[in-house]
């Protein structure tokens, strides 16, 4: 049976990195005392798979994951069990049987963000345009090869849903569409960085808080 449990990431875990958080949901799905698949060879794994990771720092209102559970359970109760042992920062809010369903990737093609921005630079009346919107990322590269970074276009796998709204308490907030495919991979805190070196906006990433409000 292969189950696939969508989960909240807040609070301070927003700060562990993918690897820890993959380490907690395992020991999180031992917990249910259900038999679980692993993978043959020389170092079996429980069979688990996971959309593209989460930048550190970065909070998420829905990650996912699939998991094979060779014994019967009911979803309900799968949750109930995975609740109980996660800690409230991370958790389980909705699951599904997913013995028919394509691999998470062929299922998520972009990731929505929202962009909390401490700034005293009045940013309500800055006209966006994403018809270019050039980042630096570092390169892929062989282990023990120098760090190598280039700059790349990511404008057209952008989408915005809204600009620069000024809240109440005087922050501001920016909500975008950022491609998560299998082609392409967005890192929201490139979006934003290169957003602010774009317009020049003195601005530091210290300064944001990004929150994953959605992925389809």
């Amino acid at each position: 049976m292969k189950i696939r449990a969508f989960y909240t990431r807040n609070g301070d875990l927003k700060f562990i990195s993918h690897l820890n958080t993959i380490d907690l949901l395992q020991r999180g799905v031992f917990s249910t005392d259900k038999k679980i698949a692993f993978t043959k060879g020389f170092n079996p794994r429980p069979k688990m798979s996971f959309g593209n990771p989460l930048p550190l720092g970065v909070s998420s209102d829905l990650e996912v994951f699939d998991v094979e559970i060779i014994d019967e359970i009911e979803i309900s109760e799968f949750i109930k069990k995975m609740n109980e042992y996660l800690p409230e920062e991370i958790q389980i809010i909705k699951a599904y049987n997913a013995d028919t369903s394509p691999s998470i990737s062929k299922i998520i093609e972009y990731s929505i963000y929202e962009f909390t921005i401490y700034s005293e630079i009045k940013l309500e009346n800055v006209n966006l345009d994403f018809e270019e919107l050039m980042i630096s990322r570092e390169r892929k590269s062989k282990k023990g090869s120098p760090r190598e970074f280039i700059r790349e276009n990511i404008g057209p796998n952008v989408k915005l849903i809204s600009s620069f709204d000024k809240m109440e308490d005087g922050k501001y907030r920016i909500v975008a569409q950022l491609e998560n495919s299998v082609d392409k991979i967005i890192n929201p805190v490139n979006f934003i960085l290169g957003l602010f070196s774009k317009y020049n906006m003195n601005i530091s990433i210290d300064d944001v808080d990004i929150h994953k409000k959605d992925m389809k």
